[in-house]
């Protein structure tokens, strides 16, 4: 577990970076603490140098609103293009360079079914894309 200095450090940054939207997730000390000791735990199997790169990431990746501890962890293995992984199935969607049209959506979700309408909002490949012409 990384010592209490860095997790201070760590918090320290992200509430410098997201004000109130990061502090506010805490409502009391006691859910603090718990969440401390949960990003604790993930930052413990990661570099200094590979958690510095992931916070001077973190405000291009999620400039609205902080990470949870699992998207902060894909900017520590690098991993910030991948928008939906099911490692069991095999798929992974990667997030187009533009979002899609509501007509686009339509189209696929007619061309693949009803089921898949909630892996349509961002979790379609530019391949898809280019399908539909």
């Amino acid at each position: 577990m990384p010592s209490s200095a860095l997790i201070d450090r760590f918090w320290a940054v992200m509430t410098v970076k997201y004000d109130h939207k990061w502090t506010s997730r805490y409502t009391d000390k006691r859910m603090e603490n718990l969440s401390r000791d949960e990003w604790g735990k993930m930052l413990a199997g990661f570099s200094m140098d590979q958690i510095k790169v992931a916070l001077d990431q973190v405000i291009d990746v999620h400039p609205s609103w902080p990470p949870t501890v699992g998207e902060f962890k894909k900017l520590l293995v690098g991993d910030t293009e991948t928008d939906y992984c099911n490692p069991i199935l095999g798929i992974e969607y990667k997030r187009p360079e533009k979002p899609l049209s509501r007509e686009e959506r339509l189209s696929i979700a007619q061309r693949f079914g009803a089921g898949l309408k909630h892996a349509l909002k961002r979790q379609v490949t530019d391949d898809d894309r280019e399908a539909l012409k």
